[in-house]
């Protein structure tokens, strides 16, 4: 299968061949393999609109991640315009100047040469870094509860079929 935004020559039954991109495909859902794949024929010299992913590079040498910052990447995927043999298979950002509380926008993401991104430059996240999570002192007094209530069931039930008093009672 062709890498997304890929110009395929397509020829069908000995015919000129034709530019094309995928548009769609469909998969079988338990094998996998390609049962339909839609076509959508291009000029190679008008714009089209394409979604490329987005990849994040350097998160591990981040100070914020250093610092023990959480990395969440919230855009993955990025909405463009390009010609038809300009559409990159991808769109890499480098992460390595990320500190802990700062959110990264799509407006600091270089486009490739030739590339529009179409997506609302200032509004949209890309990727945010948290402080990390403190664990809450809470979650040991849920399990302690937990555990005393279950002990005190347990103990009124042997109470109950140890002291046989009333069994006893019942029976006479």
């Amino acid at each position: 299968m062709a890498a997304a935004g890929a110009v395929l020559d397509l020829s069908i039954d000995g015919a000129d061949p034709t530019s094309v991109v995928v548009k769609d495909a469909q998969h079988h859902p338990v094998r996998g393999e390609t049962v339909h794949i839609d076509f959508l024929r291009v000029r190679l010299d008008i714009p089209i609109q394409a979604i490329v992913p987005l990849e994040l590079h350097g998160a591990e040498e981040s100070p914020g991640v250093k610092a023990g910052g959480i990395l969440e990447q919230i855009t993955r995927e990025l909405n463009i315009e390009a010609l038809p043999t300009s559409i990159p298979s991808a769109i890499t950002h480098d992460v390595t100047t990320l500190e802990i509380g700062e959110t990264l926008l799509l407006e600091a993401i270089e486009a490739p040469e030739g590339v529009t991104l179409l997506d609302d430059l200032q509004e949209t996240v890309v990727a945010t870094l948290t402080p990390p999570r403190l664990q809450s002192e809470a979650e040991p007094d849920v399990e302690t509860e937990t555990e005393i209530v279950g002990e005190g069931g347990a103990e009124a039930g042997a109470d109950g079929a140890a002291d046989g008093s009333s069994d006893d009672a019942a029976g006479e």
